[in-house]
């Protein structure tokens, strides 16, 4: 039984005390999308559910929406490896959500259980008020990235668009928001350390659903295929996924509910 099989399979079998989150599937990864505001809660009524150090680092925000995203992130990942993994969902506490290296930068974020690692993949993006993650099996490394489409300014994409993207954001009212979580979940996905510079990576091709993105990378060029999709009526997605070891990641089609 494949990852994603098995995960459906186990669905079923764990208590699901969240109803607001809208989870999907993807190629070989599970997303969740939660809008905690237009559901009208509260991320950190759920803190209890975090371990004794995430609960600390997050009172060291001092930015209130800052900390409810943070929160959100980790809430949301910690589920999805409970309910579609099978983890005792009464013992949330065990997990914990890593995003730094040992140097302090920030870094991939890994999933702990009883302080080992967890061999998934895992990328988290939040805005102010909402959270997407995905969650793979080890030897993918996911890339997501959420974005509200009003945010996505004319004088965003004149600095960071090339000449041909800024001409692809004008075919859709929504385009320039997809171009851009494009551009950050395929940097999320491919990044093996470096920073992101979005110029680097151009949209060269663009659909409804799907975009093609090529990074001029270091060791050579690279392309990937990235699904896109509107999250909710204010925000766009975007998933995209590399392989381990692998520069040239297998391509994605468009997500399924589940």
């Amino acid at each position: 039984m494949g990852y994603i099989a098995q995960a459906v399979a186990t669905a079923s079998q764990a208590v699901d005390h969240w109803p607001d989150l809208k989870s999907f599937q993807i190629g070989n990864a599970i997303l969740a999308f939660w809008n905690w505001q237009s559901a009208g809660e509260d991320p950190v009524e759920r803190l209890p559910d975090c371990a004794p150090s995430e609960t600390a680092e997050f009172r060291q925000f001092n930015c209130e929406n800052r900390r409810k995203s943070w929160l959100a992130g980790r809430l949301v990942a910690r589920h999805l490896y409970i309910r579609h993994l099978g983890i005792a969902y009464r013992q949330p506490h065990r997990l914990r959500v890593v995003s730094g290296n040992l140097s302090g930068k920030s870094d991939r974020p890994r999933l702990f259980l009883d302080g080992s690692p967890i061999n998934v993949g895992l990328s988290i993006s939040h805005t102010d008020h909402a959270v997407l993650v995905a969650l793979t099996p080890g030897s993918i490394l996911p890339g997501v990235d959420l974005v509200r489409t009003a945010e996505v300014t004319s004088s965003l994409c004149r600095r960071w668009f090339t000449a041909a993207e800024q001409r692809l954001s004008e075919s859709a009212p929504d385009a320039g928001a997809k171009i851009w979580a494009a551009k950050e979940s395929a940097y999320k996905a491919l990044q093996q350390g470096e920073s992101f510079f979005p110029l680097r990576f151009e949209v060269v091709q663009m659909s409804s659903t799907s975009c093609i993105c090529h990074y001029a990378h270091a060791s050579g060029p690279r392309r990937i295929e990235i699904t896109t999709w509107h999250a909710d009526p204010d925000h766009c997605a975007a998933y995209a996924q590399s392989h381990v070891g692998n520069a040239y990641p297998h391509t994605l089609r468009e997500g399924v509910p589940c």
